[in-house]
């Protein structure tokens, strides 16, 4: 059995315009949580450093990125530099160094970085609809005419996870 996160196709134009409303209003958002998390780390002038890892090349990386850093440079006065992590281990050594203040982390990068130590709570999470709340989905898949019909059936099963391609949600330290 395996565990996938649910992903819609991009490909429709509509759905991309309807993205970029989504990104902006995601921003709007993310905005007064981050602040609270990470406005307050370090001296009035030192930038807030936002970190992602990319799932696609660096550049479009930081432009999905644009906007929350955008919102935040605005509502902080601070400078924000985005940092393209080669890794999630990256981003969480970087966090617990206090060299990156916030991050963009999939759930089981955050699980991992927060059982490690790491003082960080998540701040907002992206979504397709912005009348739901952010949450993440996953599917469970059994083989065909098992006897596994719903959660109470896994108890003491072993089963894979997969965090690929990795969801997205803001984290603070």
């Amino acid at each position: 059995m395996a565990l996938f996160p649910r992903f819609r196709s991009r490909t429709a134009r509509s759905h991309t315009a309807r993205s970029r409303t989504v990104r902006s209003l995601t921003a709007a958002a993310l905005a007064l949580p981050l602040l609270a998390a990470c406005g307050s780390s370090g001296s009035d002038d030192e930038p807030i450093t936002f970190a992602a890892v990319p799932a696609e090349s660096s550049s479009t990386l930081e432009s999905t990125f644009e906007n929350v850093t955008a919102l935040l440079e605005e509502e902080t006065g601070k400078k924000v530099e985005f940092q393209n992590a080669s890794d999630y281990a990256a981003v969480i050594e970087g966090m617990r160094a206090g060299q990156i203040d916030a991050a963009s982390f999939g759930p089981f990068a955050y699980v991992i970085a927060k059982d490690s130590g790491i003082d960080m709570e998540p701040a907002a999470a992206p979504t397709s609809d912005p009348e739901k709340v952010p949450a993440y989905t996953s599917l469970a898949y059994v083989k065909k005419g098992s006897d596994i019909k719903g959660l109470k059936d896994l108890k003491a099963r072993t089963s894979a996870s997969s965090t690929r391609p990795p969801p997205r949600a803001i984290s603070c330290r």
